[in-house]
């Protein structure tokens, strides 16, 4: 089985070469092979003979390098092995650099690796290798005026006389969410990403092969780690627990990992790969398996719910797009040129664009931004999916492959939209972060993703004797809502002789010792409580000479032990002789009958 197209391959480009596992380097790049690029109607896709600057040797050296202006196309020739062309940039802070290099597009022999350094000559800004064909580009945001240089040099150090090529010095227009502001940096590779209830933002962190947690005053804290494993996906459930898809290296296993509180347990492992998630307004968790070709959907205590076939689909890829409407309909990208809607369970066509389309997020005016990581930008959509600025925003690094709207510290939605960059160097000094849009224009506070599930008082329930009376109560956490709470079961079954009413209590009188596990549900108004517990059911103390000096007029045993001795046996509502000849077989006291007895 082929790994699936992935922009950034899964932006594992920024993980060290040999973790792909099955896909040694430089094979792993060759599994990113794309199709052929759009057509741009940028002016930088020129041929080699309008270049305005050639190059001049020696240029190896940052103090070598040649200065160049906005607006100049270079010419040069990666003539030899390990060969570097060097050029010096004047830029003023705020602006915006689109640097890209033209050859085998034009013919050239030429792999090329395109890198941006600060002004200190050595802090790696940006650095590319393929964008869309084996030529290299680069759009990255410039923080601070000064002098940036700019390097050329062919994949693994190749180089030949024939290895000529042009690099283009252009500048990028900027859109309504610019300029962007660097929210965290210094991470592996984000890219699941999820607002939490007090303002914090929860990461999948693909290159560090962890989650974490930053806080609104931007700490980083390692929530969990995977080793063997690729976290993707990552929600916040209506629990308030952080779920977490993954696909194991070989790409042909996932599962969904809860983190509640400081432990980790498993949600569901019935996947074949982890990637993208949501939630629904229901409560129900959605997480595409892109190597399963299909959409999978759990109920928030991870039973399966069903599934919608993707394999209609043509691309997939682990940085799709996955998100639901103001109107409560379900969207999706399939990482290439191509969003869906799933309507009775089918994925239907509703927007196409040039690659690469990726993550979703509306605002609670239907406005939907979408990532496109490959070409560095944040696209604005209508609510009736129409383009409303493209490039609504420009990520300026590596790429933004998901989105995120932030929460304010008391829980509401705020119109603070998030993109990751998972960065595609593979050095400690790769500026891989989230980025923020510019707040001021976007077009609302994002759409709440999930829903808040009541919270359930009672941490346990009482155990209960087989025989005895049985009763406790559900409650909700909090000051009773109006017009109560309609308690059902949702899941398992309750020890036998053991009813639920719609008020929350559990009454009656257990029949059978064990240990029972099930869900209950209270519905109020339009929300709703869940949870599970576990009731465990044990056997009353009861000897063979006091069950028989009870039936034969001695020391009477109490009611709990004379209901247990005849569900031993008749369940007549009596204990009699047939209960305890039933209970002294039940003890190896008395041999089994050869044939069916009547009691």
């Amino acid at each position: 089985m082929s790994v699936p197209r992935s922009l950034l391959a899964i932006a594992l480009l920024a993980i060290p070469k040999t973790a792909f596992g099955q896909i040694p380097w430089p094979a792993a790049k060759q599994a990113t092979a794309k199709a052929a690029p759009p057509a741009r109607t940028s002016t930088l896709r020129l041929a080699a003979a309008t270049t305005t600057v050639t190059e001049a040797e020696p240029n190896d050296l940052v103090s070598q390098a040649q200065l160049v202006t906005l607006g100049d196309i270079a010419g040069g020739t990666i003539s030899v092995a390990d060969d570097v062309d060097s050029y010096a940039i004047d830029l003023v802070a705020g602006s915006k650099i689109e640097l890209d290099v033209l050859a085998s597009r034009a013919g050239s022999p030429l792999d090329p690796t395109l890198t941006l350094l600060g002004p200190d000559g050595v802090t790696v800004l940006a650095f590319n290798d393929d964008y869309l064909t084996p030529d290299s580009h680069i759009e990255s945001f410039i923080p601070s005026t000064g002098r940036y240089f700019i390097q050329v040099q062919g994949f693994s150090g190749i180089g030949s006389p024939t290895s000529t090529y042009a690099l283009s010095f252009g500048s990028v227009p900027e859109g309504s969410g610019d300029p962007p502001t660097l929210y965290t940096g210094r991470l592996g590779a984000p890219m699941g990403m999820a607002a939490g209830p007090a303002g914090e933002l929860y990461v999948a962190d693909i290159g560090a092969q962890r989650l974490v947690r930053v806080a609104p005053t931007g700490e980083i804290t390692e929530l969990g780690t995977f080793p063997g494993e690729f976290p993707v996906g990552v929600v916040v459930d209506g629990f308030g627990d952080v779920l977490v898809s993954t696909t194991n290296s070989a790409f042909s296993a996932g599962r969904i990992l809860r983190f509640r509180g400081g432990t980790v347990s498993t949600f569901t492992a019935a996947l074949q790969s982890g990637a993208t998630m949501t939630v629904g307004s229901d409560g129900d968790v959605w997480v595409i398996d892109p190597v399963g070709r299909v959409l999978r959907r759990f109920d928030p205590l991870g039973a399966p719910k069903g599934t919608v076939s993707l394999s209609s689909l043509t691309h997939f890829a682990f940085d799709m797009g996955l998100a639901f409407s103001p109107a409560g309909e379900l969207f999706l990208s399939d990482g290439f040129a191509t969003i869906y809607k799933i309507v009775d369970g089918v994925p239907q066509v509703a927007f196409q664009a040039d690659p690469f389309l990726n993550g979703l997020a509306f605002d609670k005016g239907g406005f939907l931004y979408v990532a496109n990581g490959s070409r560095g930008r944040v696209i604005l959509l209508t609510p009736d999916l129409q383009v409303e600025e493209d490039p609504f925003a420009r990520s300026y690094l590596s790429g933004s492959t998901q989105l995120a709207f932030l929460r304010s510290a008391d829980g509401e939605m705020t119109p603070r939209l998030l993109a990751d960059n998972a960065g595609l160097g593979s050095t400690e000094t790769d500026i891989s972060g989230i980025i923020e849009m510019n707040p001021d224009k976007i077009r609302g506070a994002g759409l709440r993703i999930g829903i808040d599930i009541l919270p359930v008082a009672n941490a346990t329930l009482n155990d209960g004797v087989v025989g005895a009376d049985y009763a406790d109560a559900l409650q909700l956490t909090g000051p009773p809502l109006f017009g109560g709470v309609s308690w059902s079961l949702a899941a398992g079954a309750l020890p036998p002789g053991l009813t639920l009413s719609i008020d929350g209590h559990i009454t009656g009188i257990p029949t059978q010792a064990g240990a029972y596990t099930f869900a209950v549900r209270g519905d109020a108004d339009e929300r709703f409580a869940l949870k599970t517990f576990t009731v465990t059911v044990t056997a009353p103390a009861v000897s063979v000479d006091a069950a028989a000096a009870d039936l034969l007029g001695g020391a009477p045993l109490d009611l709990t032990q004379r209901r247990f001795l005849d569900l031993q046996g008749n369940r007549n509502g009596n204990f009699d002789l047939g209960d305890f000849r039933a209970f002294l077989r039940a003890n190896g006291q008395l041999p089994a009958p050869a044939g069916k007895e009547k009691p």
